[in-house]
C-alpha cells in the first residue's frame, strides 16, 4: 500500500476516534500487511509489464502480416498494364514496330502469375495469423493477464480493509487496557461498551485476514498458471499458428487458382497502430510533398521559358491557333513518350512503396519475435526464484519456451531478414537508383520540347509576317531583305529543336523501355521469392516448436491434430527435390524417417539443426514447377468451379487431408512414392 491510501485510511480512523494516537504507531500497525503488500505490488508491476509486452508482441506481427498484404498489392498492381511505360503504345493505340508486340512478354506473363500467387498466398496466410495467433494470444495469455488485472483492484480493495481493521482492532484493544486500569465507576462502564466493540474489531480483523489471504491465494494459484496452463496453450497456439501458415505457404496452383480473388487483404491492423505519427509530423511531410510535385516543376520550367523569350512569347500566345497539347499530339513519338513519362512517375512510385514494405515487413517480423521472446522472459520473470529452486520440474516448462524463441529469432535472421535483405531490397533499391536520371532526362526533354514548340510557332508567325510584308505595296527591299534573314534564323533553330526534341524523346524512350523490363523482371524476382524466404523461415520456426515445444499429454484433440498436420508438412517440405538434395523418394523418405526418429534435421549444406533445414526448403535458386492434378483430385478446379465463394471448415480440412496424403504417400514403401503423383515433376 503506498504512503497516500496508507495516510488517508489513517486520517479517517483518527476523525472517526476524534484522537491523535493512530499516527504514532502506525508504521507498526500491521507489518505482515505491509510485506504482502509489498509483494503484491512488485507481482502486479510483472503483471502489467507482461500484458502490455503481450499487447506489442501480437500488434508488431500483425503488422508484419499486413505488410505482407501491402508487398503483394503492390506486386498486383506493377502486373497491370495501366502502370506499366511499356504498354503506353498499346494503350494509345499506335502501330507498333515488327516484333515489338511480343516482346518480354513471358516476363510479363510470369509476373502477373507470380502476383496471383503472392496475394493468394498473403490473403490466406492472414486469416491463419488471425484464426491462431490473435485470438490464440487472446484465449492463452491476454485474457487471463485481463482477469489477473481487474482481480488486483479487488486484492487492494482487501489490503485497504485489513489495514482499518488492524488499526480498529488495536484501538480498541488499548483503550480497554486503559479502562481496565482505571478505578474510576464512569470507566468501567465505558470498559463494558468498549470490550464488545473490541470483540467485533476482531472478528472483523479476522474476516479481513482471511479475505485477504484468500485474494492472496488466488494469485499465486494465477501465477501457477501462467507458468504451467497458460505456457500449455501458447505452445498448442504456436503448434496451430505454424500448421496453418505453412499450409498457406504450401498451397499447389490448384488450390492458388481456387482461393485466388476469395480471400480479402486487412485493410488495417486490428491490433494497434504501431506507425503513429504526429500531426505536426504529417503536415511536415504534406508540405514536402507540395512542394516537390511535378506540376511545380513544370510551371517552374515554364516560367523559366517565358523569362529567356520574354520579348515574342505573348505575342506568339496569342497569334498562335495551335496549343502545345496538340503539337504533341501530332507526333506519335512524343505522344508515346509523354505516356510512358506518365506511367514511369506511377510505377517508380509503387516500386519505392514496394521496397519500402518489403522492409517493414522484416523489420516488423524482426521486432515482432523480439518482442514474443520479450514475452516468454517476462512470462519466466512472474517465476519467483525461490521457486525456481523449489520447483524446477514445474518452471522447466517455461524457460525451454523461452529459450526456444530465442533460437527461433536467432533462425529468423539466418533464414529470411538476411536473405531478403540481399535478395530482395538490395536489387530494388540498386535498380531505383540506376535509372534515377530518368527524372532530370524527362525534365531535360520538356523543357527542350519547350523551346522546340516556341521555334515552331515564332517560324510560322514569321512565315505569315513574310508573306504580309511581300504583298504589302511600297515595302522596302530592306524590310523584306530583314524579314528573310529572319525567318533563314529562326528555320534553323526550329529545325536544329525539332532533331534535339526527337533525339531526346528517342533516349527517354528507349530508357523508360529498359526500366519497364527492369520492373518487370525485378517484380517477378520477388514475387518468385517472398513465398519461399517465408517458407524457408516458418520451416525452421516449425521444428523448433515440434522439438522445443512438445505438447504436454493434456494438451487438447484441436492442439494435437495441428501437430500431426505440422509433421506432416515438415515431412512433406523435406522430401521435396531442391538444390543440393537427392531426387531419389525411396533415398529421401528413408533420411526423413531417420532425421524423425533420431529428432535431429541436417539441410543440405551440412549445417545442423533448423538453419539447415531451412536453407535446404527455402527453394530460393530454385525454379517453381506447377503441380499436376492427378485423378480424383478434391482439388481439381472444374471439380470446385460450383462451389460457395469462400472456402467452409470442411473444405479446408479436406485440402490439408490431400496435402498430407501427397506426405505420406512418399513415406510407405518405395513403390508407393514411386506410384505417387510427384508435385514437384
Amino acid at each position: 500500500m503506498n504512503f497516500v491510501k496508507r495516510s488517508s485510511l489513517t486520517l479517517k480512523h483518527m476523525a472517526k476516534h476524534k484522537t491523535l494516537s493512530a499516527s504514532a504507531g502506525d508504521d507498526e500497525a500491521d507489518p505482515e500487511a505491509e510485506r504482502l503488500a509489498e509483494k503484491q505490488e512488485t507481482y502486479k508491476q510483472k503483471v502489467k509489464t507482461l500484458h502490455a509486452t503481450t499487447l506489442d508482441a501480437r500488434a508488431q506481427l500483425a503488422e508484419a502480416f499486413f505488410q505482407l498484404g501491402n508487398a503483394s498489392q503492390c506486386l498486383e498492381s506493377l502486373s497491370g498494364h495501366e502502370i506499366d511505360p511499356l504498354s503506353a503504345k498499346a494503350a494509345l493505340g499506335l502501330p507498333f514496330d515488327a516484333g515489338e508486340e511480343t516482346d518480354d512478354s513471358q516476363t510479363f506473363l510470369e509476373l502477373i502469375e507470380g502476383a496471383e500467387r503472392a496475394k493468394a498466398t498473403a490473403g490466406v496466410m492472414q486469416e491463419a495469423f488471425h484464426g491462431s495467433f490473435g485470438e490464440g494470444m487472446q484465449n492463452a495469455l491476454l485474457g487471463p493477464l485481463e482477469a489477473e488485472l481487474e482481480a488486483f483492484a479487488r486484492t487492494e480493495a482487501f489490503v485497504a480493509k485489513k489495514h482499518a481493521a488492524v488499526m480498529e482492532a488495536r484501538h480498541y484493544r488499548d483503550k480497554c487496557a486503559a479502562l481496565n486500569a482505571s478505578s474510576k465507576t464512569k470507566d468501567q462502564e465505558k470498559l463494558a461498551r468498549n470490550q464488545e466493540k473490541s470483540t467485533e474489531a476482531a472478528a472483523a480483523e479476522t474476516v479481513a485476514t482471511s479475505d485477504l489471504a484468500g485474494a492472496m491465494k488466488a494469485h499465486d494459484a494465477a501465477r501457477e498458471d501462467l507458468v504451467i496452463n497458460r505456457v500449455t496453450e501458447l505452445k498448442g497456439m504456436l503448434h496451430r499458428f505454424c500448421e496453418l501458415v505453412l499450409t498457406a505457404l504450401s498451397m499447389e496452383p490448384a488450390m492458388i487458382q481456387l482461393t485466388k480473388g476469395k480471400t480479402e487483404l486487412d485493410r488495417a491492423n486490428i491490433y494497434g497502430d504501431v506507425n503513429v505519427e504526429s500531426a505536426m509530423a504529417r503536415l511536415r511531410r504534406g508540405v514536402a510533398t507540395m512542394t516537390t510535385g511535378s506540376r511545380t516543376e513544370t510551371a517552374s520550367m515554364k516560367f523559366a521559358h517565358m523569362r529567356k523569350h520574354a520579348a515574342t512569347t505573348f505575342t506568339l500566345a496569342s497569334k498562335n491557333v495551335k496549343n502545345e497539347d496538340a503539337e504533341e499530339g501530332a507526333d506519335p513519338l512524343a505522344l508515346e513518350v509523354d505516356e510512358m513519362a506518365k506511367r514511369y512517375e506511377k510505377a517508380r512510385a509503387v516500386l519505392e512503396q514496394l521496397r519500402g514494405t518489403v522492409e517493414k515487413l522484416s523489420k516488423w517480423y524482426e521486432s515482432g519475435f523480439e518482442q514474443l521472446a520479450a514475452v516468454a522472459g517476462e512470462l519466466a520473470a512472474v517465476v519467483p526464484e525461490d521457486e525456481l529452486a523449489r520447483n524446477p520440474e514445474k518452471t522447466q516448462a517455461v524457460l525451454q519456451f523461452h529459450a526456444t524463441l530465442e533460437e527461433a529469432r536467432a533462425a529468423l535472421q539466418a533464414t529470411f531478414l538476411e536473405p531478403t535483405a540481399n535478395q530482395v531490397v538490395a536489387p530494388l533499391a540498386a535498380g531505383l537508383d540506376a535509372y534515377a536520371d530518368l527524372g532530370p532526362m524527362l525534365k531535360d526533354r520538356r523543357a527542350k520540347a519547350l523551346e522546340r514548340n516556341h521555334y515552331q510557332a515564332k517560324l510560322a508567325a514569321l512565315e505569315q509576317q513574310s508573306l504580309e510584308l511581300n504583298a504589302k505595296d511600297g515595302a522596302s527591299d530592306k524590310a523584306k531583305q530583314q524579314m528573310q534573314e529572319r525567318l533563314e534564323r529562326n528555320r534553323t533553330k526550329a529545325f536544329e529543336t525539332d532533331e534535339q526534341a526527337k533525339a531526346d524523346a528517342l533516349a527517354c524512350r528507349d530508357r523508360l523501355r529498359a526500366f519497364s523490363f527492369f520492373s518487370r523482371e525485378q517484380c517477378t524476382e520477388v514475387a518468385k521469392a517472398i513465398v519461399p524466404l517465408q517458407r524457408g523461415f516458418y520451416v525452421a520456426l516449425a521444428e523448433k516448436v515440434v522439438r522445443g515445444m512438445s505438447l504436454d499429454v493434456n494438451a487438447t484433440p484441436v492442439d494435437q491434430r495441428a501437430a500431426e498436420k505440422l509433421r506432416a508438412l515438415m515431412a512433406k517440405g523435406v522430401v521435396a527435390p531442391q538444390a543440393g538434395m537427392t531426387a531419389d523418394k525411396h533415398a529421401a523418405t528413408e533420411a526423413v524417417r531417420l532425421r524423425s526418429e533420431s529428432g535431429s534435421f541436417r539441410g543440405a549444406s551440412g549445417h545442423s539443426g533448423e538453419l539447415g533445414l531451412a536453407r535446404s526448403l527455402s527453394g530460393f535458386d530454385a525454379p517453381d514447377r506447377p503441380a499436376p492434378s492427378p485423378g480424383g483430385d478434391p482439388m481439381d478446379p472444374t471439380a470446385m468451379a460450383g462451389r460457395k465463394a469462400s472456402l467452409s471448415s470442411a473444405e479446408t480440412d479436406q485440402v490439408r487431408a490431400y496435402m498430407m496424403a501427397q506426405a505420406a504417400a512418399g513415406q510407405a514403401s518405395p513403390q508407393a512414392a514411386a506410384a505417387a503423383p510427384d508435385p514437384f515433376a
